[in-house]
């Protein structure tokens, strides 16, 4: 699997886009009134990507993305803030759906949690519900001693009676 540079230069070869100065700003890519000549260069594109992408840890194929988006305009030579507003909607929905994705992982946790807290509840019941089993086995034991106590009584009273 290639790298997001990798994928970018290949991208950039693609499109015939030469190696040119950059301006002090890695993405303003339309040049300045007060200077023609700063244009695109998209290597120091690319290495700003990859520190871009370290400091943003996992957004960086939305980087990637948001980069080759930018170099296909720029190529086509349409209006760029246009393309960074629709670009800005994108992130909102892809910020919402990481949202809701880490929502969904808090409930699941939650949901194991009181799964587990639920099973020892029952655990607790089922060793409750076991002890009055006991106990009642022990009544009914104890019911049964004192029915042989009492027959034995009444045949020694008949036996004595005779």
């Amino acid at each position: 699997m290639a790298t997001i540079s990798e994928e970018l230069q290949r991208l950039a070869e693609s499109l015939g886009t030469p190696r040119r100065r950059i301006s002090s700003h890695p993405f303003r890519f339309p040049p300045r009134k007060e200077d023609p000549g700063e244009l695109f260069d998209i290597q120091a594109v690319l290495d700003n990507t990859e520190v871009h992408s370290q400091n943003w840890g996992n957004d960086d194929q939305f980087d990637a993305s948001l980069l080759i988006f930018t170099i296909c305009v720029r190529k086509l030579g349409r209006n760029i803030e246009t393309v960074y507003g629709q670009i800005a909607k994108v992130q909102q929905q892809l910020i919402a759906e990481r949202e809701a994705l880490l929502t969904m992982d808090r409930n699941r946790k939650t949901w194991r949690r009181r799964l587990e807290m639920s099973d020892r509840i029952t655990e607790l019941r089922a060793e409750k519900i076991q002890k009055s089993i006991d106990q009642c086995e022990g009544m009914i034991d104890a019911g049964r001693d004192m029915l042989k106590r009492k027959k034995r009584r009444e045949d020694y009273s008949i036996a004595y009676s005779c």
